[in-house]
């Protein structure tokens, strides 16, 4: 062992690397893991971090006189399941029925606005039509649910959002109380 190497320091050690130093970068001398010593330097783990941090999930979200979480039509994403948008119906078809070797059935398709004003287009199917083509109407504000999205067919629509929406009999539709904060019509030239 070289005489400049302190006799507490392994031979494996090489003698040009003092013995406090540590390989992680940390000034820390003491061996012994305390509190304040981390020994990949700065990084600090995101489990005991109190400040904020910021996530993937849905930024804006109100609640509704219900209590119901309302998100908004421009939030809407294909990997949420659980969604309930508020939006004036602003154009409502007339039933329409269809015959074709999958079946038949019938369907209609309205517009919804919500208070941001994005629009968005969905069509009520089979059940869905007997159940709420006569409790829509239209310039009324409207709670939905249970809704699928798909995105969507731009050649048929002429909606600001990327996706529709499909309803069928399962789907929750309430109405709800029209405060003035959803436009009747939104004109986009």
């Amino acid at each position: 062992v070289p005489s400049n190497v302190p006799s507490n320091v392994p031979s494996n050690v090489p003698s040009n690397v003092p013995s406090s130093s540590n390989p992680y970068g940390n000034s820390s001398t003491s061996m012994s893991p305390s509190k304040s010593s981390n020994p990949y330097g700065n990084a600090r783990s995101s489990y005991n971090n109190n400040s904020p941090v910021s996530s993937s999930a849905p930024i804006v979200r109100s609640n509704g006189a219900t209590g119901v979480p309302i998100t908004p039509i421009a939030q809407l994403n294909m990997y949420q399941n659980r969604w309930t948008i508020k939006a004036r119906v602003t154009c409502k078809s007339d039933v329409r029925t269809w015959s074709n070797a999958r079946g038949e059935g019938s369907l209609f398709s309205a517009e919804l606005l919500d208070s941001s004003g994005e629009d968005i287009k969905c069509t009520f199917f089979k059940e869905g039509v007997d159940k709420f083509f006569d409790v829509l109407e239209e310039n009324a504000v409207y709670t939905f649910s249970g809704g699928r999205l798909k995105v969507a067919n731009q050649q048929y629509n002429t909606c600001k959002s990327n996706y529709e929406i499909t309803f069928d009999a399962n789907a929750e539709v309430h109405r709800a109380t029209d405060q003035g904060e959803i436009q009747a019509q939104i004109y986009d030239f």
